[in-house]
C-alpha cells in the first residue's frame, strides 16, 4: 500500500513534457542567453576567405589569356581540362567575397555603407580598366595593320565573350541590396512608415542583376549586339546566385526580428549573441544548407532541360552550351564553396588590421603578374615554335 502511495507521488511530481513550440522557444533562449561559448572556431577567418578570392580570381585570369592564344595563335597552353578547371576556381572568388563581408557585417567589425563604397569604386575602376586597355591595347594594335571595320567588329565579338569578369558588378548589386535591407536612414525624409520608400530601394539592384542577365542572354542568343564597352559593366553571376545570397540575408534580418519579439530576447542580448561562436557556426551550417538546397534544384534543372533537348535531337555538346548560354551551374558550383564556409569562422578576429589594406594590392599585383608572366610565355613560345 505504501508503495502505491509513493508511486502516485513520483508520477505526481513528474515534470509534464512542454509542447514542441515551447521546447523550440527554451531551445532557443538557451542558445542565445548562454554565458558559456562553445569552443569550436573555424581556422578561415574573413581574411582568409578574401586571401583565396584574390587567388582564385587571379588564377581566374588564366582562362582568358588561354582563349586568346588558343583563338589567334592556336595555342592551348592550359588544354581543355586545365581551362574548365581554372575557370571553375575563377568562378569561385564572387562569393567566397560575399561570404567574408557577410560575416564582418555580422560581427560588427564593418558597416555595410563601406562595402558599399568599396565594392561600388572597385566595380567602376575595373570596368573604365579593362575598356581602357581594349581601346589601347587591341584597337592600337589593329590600326598598325590597317584594320577594317570588319576585322575590328571581328575582334570586338572575340573579346566580348572575354571581358564579363567584373566580379565586382556582382558584389556591388549584392551589398546595395544589403544596404537597403538593413540601413536605417538618419534622412528625416525617409522617417516613419516612410522607410519603406527607402527599402523599396533594394528593387534598383535587383533590377540590375536582372537586366545584365536579360542582356547577356539576348546577346548570347544573338538576338541583340551588346556594344562592346557596356559588356565589362554587367553582371557576371547569374541571378540564381544573387537570390541565394538575398534569402540568406532575409533570413538573418528576420531571425533577429523573431527572436526579439517572439521570444523576448533584447536587442543588446541579440547583437552579443552575434559575437559569438555559436551563432557564427550557426550561419555556416544554414548558408551550407541554403547552397546545397537551391545548388542542387538548379543541377536538377539543368539535368531536365538537358534530357528535354537531347530527347529532341540535340547533341549533348549542344544542350551543354544551352545550358551555358542561360548561366545555368553558377550556384552548382558553389556547392564545393561549402567545405569553406564550414571552415569559416566569423567571430575570428585581429588586434592589427593593417594588413586588410594589403590583401586588395596583393590581390591585384598577383594579377597583373600571371597577366604578364602569361603573356611572356605565349610570346617566347610563339618565338621558338
Amino acid at each position: 500500500m505504501d508503495n502505491e502511495v509513493k508511486n502516485e507521488q513520483v508520477l505526481e511530481e513528474k515534470p509534464k513534457k512542454l509542447p514542441r513550440k515551447e521546447r523550440k522557444a527554451q531551445k532557443i533562449r538557451n542558445e542565445v542567453l548562454s554565458e558559456t561559448d562553445i569552443k569550436f572556431c573555424g581556422p578561415l577567418s574573413y581574411r582568409g576567405l578574401r586571401i583565396i578570392a584574390w587567388i582564385a580570381l587571379a588564377v581566374g585570369q588564366l582562362f582568358m589569356v588561354n582563349s586568346i592564344s588558343t583563338h589567334f595563335l592556336s595555342m592551348n597552353f592550359l588544354g581543355d581540362v586545365g581551362g574548365n578547371i581554372v575557370n571553375f576556381i575563377g568562378g569561385l572568388a564572387a562569393p567566397l567575397f560575399i561570404i567574408a563581408s557577410f560575416g564582418l557585417v555580422l560581427s560588427n567589425k564593418r558597416k555595410v555603407t563601406n562595402f558599399v563604397i568599396l565594392y561600388g569604386g572597385a566595380y567602376i575602376a575595373l570596368g573604365v580598366g579593362i575598356c581602357l586597355a581594349y581601346k589601347h591595347y587591341i584597337d592600337g594594335f589593329l590600326a598598325t595593320i590597317t584594320s577594317t571595320p570588319a576585322t575590328n567588329e571581328l575582334a570586338a565579338n572575340f573579346f566580348a565573350n572575354k571581358v564579363n569578369v567584373n566580379v565586382f558588378a556582382d558584389l556591388f548589386a549584392f551589398s546595395a541590396f544589403v544596404f537597403f535591407l538593413n540601413y536605417n536612414p538618419k534622412l528625416k525624409v525617409f522617417s516613419g512608415m516612410k522607410i519603406y520608400i527607402f527599402r523599396g530601394f533594394m528593387a534598383l539592384p535587383i533590377i540590375f542583376i536582372l537586366t545584365s542577365y536579360v542582356l547577356k542572354i539576348l546577346s548570347g542568343f544573338e538576338m541583340i549586339v551588346m556594344p562592346f564597352y557596356a559588356i565589362p559593366f554587367l553582371t557576371t553571376k547569374s541571378p540564381v546566385v544573387f537570390l541565394l545570397f538575398v534569402l540568406a540575408s532575409i533570413w538573418i534580418k528576420n531571425r533577429g526580428r523573431i527572436y526579439k519579439k517572439k521570444y523576448g530576447i533584447s536587442s543588446e542580448e541579440y547583437n552579443k549573441y552575434l559575437s559569438t561562436n555559436r551563432n557564427s557556426l550557426s550561419f555556416s551550417k544554414h548558408l551550407s544548407y541554403l547552397i546545397a538546397v537551391v545548388g542542387g534544384l538548379e543541377f536538377l534543372a539543368i539535368l531536365v532541360i538537358s534530357t528535354i533537348l537531347i530527347l529532341n535531337g540535340a547533341a549533348a555538346e549542344e544542350a551543354a552550351a544551352f545550358s551555358n548560354l542561360l548561366s545555368l551551374g553558377d550556384c552548382s558550383v558553389m556547392i564545393f564553396v561549402i567545405p569553406f564556409i564550414m571552415l569559416y569562422s566569423y567571430s575570428r578576429d585581429y588586434k592589427d588590421t593593417r594588413i586588410d589594406m594589403m590583401i586588395p594590392l596583393g590581390g591585384i599585383a598577383l594579377t597583373a603578374f600571371i597577366y604578364i608572366e602569361s603573356i611572356f610565355q605565349v610570346i617566347i613560345a610563339t618565338m621558338t615554335k
